[in-house]
């Protein structure tokens, strides 16, 4: 499967996430994977996009989206934590909804996001 085909086959499933945390809108994704910003994530169940964040202090990579099989996704915590380290980062850090810290168990809860519109 091509890019193109993979990107539509996972937006289904990651669309209501951008629409859940309006950060990013789908054409967003697009850019910052064809730009190499972002990487996609395909599996047989699920899919992910990941970024690399530049911090003053650090180099982070951050797991933005991922959706569909929960137990696919948990399981390719050594893949992405390789990449990361074949990247230069010093962390994985996973943005989602606060169920993930219940089943993400060798993670912890650094922060919570707050958010009110204004």
């Amino acid at each position: 499967m091509n890019l193109v085909e993979e990107l539509e086959r996972c937006r289904p499933l990651l669309e209501p996430i951008l629409d859940r945390f309006q950060t990013h809108k789908w054409r967003d994704i697009l850019i910052g994977i064809q730009n190499g910003r972002m990487h996609l994530w395909v599996f047989e169940r699920s899919c992910g996009v990941t970024e690399i964040a530049d911090y003053p202090a650090r180099r982070v990579l951050v797991l933005m989206l991922a959706a569909g099989d929960l137990q696919e996704i948990l399981s390719k915590e050594d893949e992405l934590t390789e990449f990361a380290r074949s990247h230069g980062c010093e962390a994985l850090h996973v943005y989602g909804r606060p169920g993930w810290s219940r089943v993400a168990k060798h993670f912890k809860t650094a922060s919570i996001t707050l958010t009110k519109e204004v």
